[in-house]
């Protein structure tokens, strides 16, 4: 199996997305919070469906921030 990578790619790619060449929306399926990417992962992709894009809800964001918070310790935050 031969597999080549362009290292200059992903951020060509980048670029191209950020200046509105490459236009990704078209390519999101469907959205979904992150409480779903499990069971999302578990069952095959629905016909048609390109990217399901994750989107942690804002209690989500807040768990993972205090999960971080306990598990840093003193001092090591920026």
């Amino acid at each position: 199996h031969f597999s080549f990578i362009n290292p200059f790619t992903q951020s060509r790619a980048a670029e191209l997305i950020s200046r509105g060449r490459i236009k990704v929306a078209p390519l999101i399926s469907r959205v979904i919070p992150l409480s779903a990417s499990a069971e999302t992962i578990a069952r095959p992709a629905a016909r048609g469906e390109v990217k399901v894009l994750v989107v942690p809800t804002n209690e989500e964001l807040e768990i993972a921030r205090q999960t971080l918070e306990v598990a840093s310790p003193a001092g090591a935050r920026d």
